[in-house]
């Protein structure tokens, strides 16, 4: 798969009072990142991650498991698919509270299927081929209100529009940082500027990027 440059985590907790909360992260990502790391402080019994209008299915798990720390990965085979990839076009224009009655469908007669959703539905296949459906807002807007964050005309994302907890920009060609401040074909970019921006967090030197290891065997003679 394609390295995005950013994706949206959607964390999904049952709550005692049987309701279903989902936390948002939004995280951006650099060049050739490949891992992610989630905190969350309530049980986890879904995780998606949404990779452009694609929903991905990371975790599933019920209360019998209690993990603490979770490891997955990300294949295509987990995509959720649209519901006009698996049903007809006679059960796509019955009435939505009508065509509910046949989401048990799809994950008895696909047994590779992960999940699928529809317009306010996003819908599990559980280990014995049952579906599970929860609410699932699917046009809730990420951008920011007012882009005073960002620089150079970089697109701005929040988790929360309301009260954010987490900022990305997106930036345009040629430009990089965390705000897209460092514009690449630029003069008076230092070396530092650079590689500030390479450097990969909370990882050895043995793995970090061509770049960091050449500047640090230069440094050191």
């Amino acid at each position: 798969m394609e390295v995005p440059s950013y994706i949206l985590s959607y964390i999904i907790s049952l709550r005692p009072v049987n309701s279903w909360v989902t936390a948002t992260v939004i995280q951006k990502l650099i060049h050739d990142q490949h891992v992610v790391t989630l905190y969350s402080e309530d049980f986890i019994h879904m995780a998606f991650i949404k990779h452009s209008s694609d929903y991905y299915l990371a975790v599933v798990q019920d209360t019998s498991m209690n993990r603490e720390s979770i490891l997955t990965s990300i294949t295509p085979n987990q995509r959720c698919l649209r519901i006009n990839e698996l049903f007809n076009l006679t059960l796509l224009r019955l009435p939505r509270i009508r065509r509910v009655k046949y989401y048990h469908l799809p994950c008895q007669t696909r047994l590779d299927l992960w999940c699928f959703f529809d317009e306010i539905y996003m819908c599990v296949c559980t280990s014995d081929n049952h579906t599970n459906c929860i609410k699932f807002d699917h046009q809730l807007s990420y951008a920011c209100k007012h882009n005073d964050f960002c620089d150079n005309g970089a697109s701005c994302f929040q988790d929360d529009i309301t009260c954010p907890s987490g900022t990305i920009c997106i930036c345009t060609d040629c430009y990089f940082g965390t705000r897209c401040q460092f514009y690449a074909k630029g003069f008076g970019l230092t070396l530092d500027d650079i590689l500030r921006y390479e450097l990969r967090r909370n990882f050895s030197l043995s793995q970090q990027r061509v770049s960091i290891k050449t500047s640090a065997i230069v440094t050191m003679f």
